[in-house]
């Protein structure tokens, strides 16, 4: 089937997390016809995808499939690693309970994604994937920031106490309880996936 293109990795200098650099990719479906705003997915851990069509995840050559027989629309991936300041910050970034992340994405990286490739603006056409830390990212932005992401694909989701503050001083292991007390119906959909043995983590609380 045709191949879509991926693009970078392109730089990218937080005002959010000063001090701090990122690797960004994206990529686009064969089929685009380069004009039309695109429905975008968010990647956490994004270097992971793009180093080789042969890695264990074979993800672009599943898009490509999946677009090809028409059984996804077409959309555009953005691909971004945890970044880099004096040290890696990963955890502050994808475990803290905050929208931060979140407006980082909206703000920094989407932004320099459409310097390159128009994309849709609805949270309707917004997805965000995360796994471990990443998963947690990925509910926890799309729970605060539902105005903007609507779907949430989180593996193996670290919700645990991996990052405290005064505010949530156990960090994610909170989520359920937010969660079955929020009285407001959230529009967002949620896939997590979890197994056997997973996670044997004495931060992740009794529940």
């Amino acid at each position: 089937v045709p191949q879509g293109k991926l693009s970078g990795p392109f730089t990218i200098v937080s005002k959010a997390y000063p001090g701090m650099k990122a690797r960004m990719w994206y990529y686009t479906p064969a089929q685009w016809d380069g004009r039309t705003p695109l429905p975008v997915q968010f990647w956490g851990d994004g270097q992971f995808y793009t180093q080789s069509r042969n890695d264990a995840y074979r993800l672009l050559d599943t898009f490509d499939n999946m677009f090809a027989g028409k059984r996804i629309p077409l959309m555009a991936n953005v691909f971004v690693e945890p970044g880099t300041g004096p040290d890696r910050i990963r955890s502050i970034e994808y475990d803290t309970v905050s929208d931060k992340f979140g407006h980082y994405v909206m703000d920094e990286v989407f932004p320099e994604v459409e310097t390159h490739i128009p994309l849709r603006h609805d949270a309707y056409s917004r997805a965000f994937v995360g796994e471990s830390s990443g998963g947690i990212c990925a509910f926890t932005t799309a729970y605060l920031m539902p105005e903007q992401f609507s779907r949430v694909l989180s593996w193996i989701g670290s919700f645990a106490a991996l990052q405290t503050s005064p505010e949530q001083p156990t960090g994610g292991a909170a989520w359920p309880v937010i969660v079955r007390r929020e009285t407001a119906k959230m529009n967002i959909r949620v896939w997590l996936q979890d197994g056997a043995d997973d996670q044997e983590n004495p931060r992740a609380g009794s529940w």
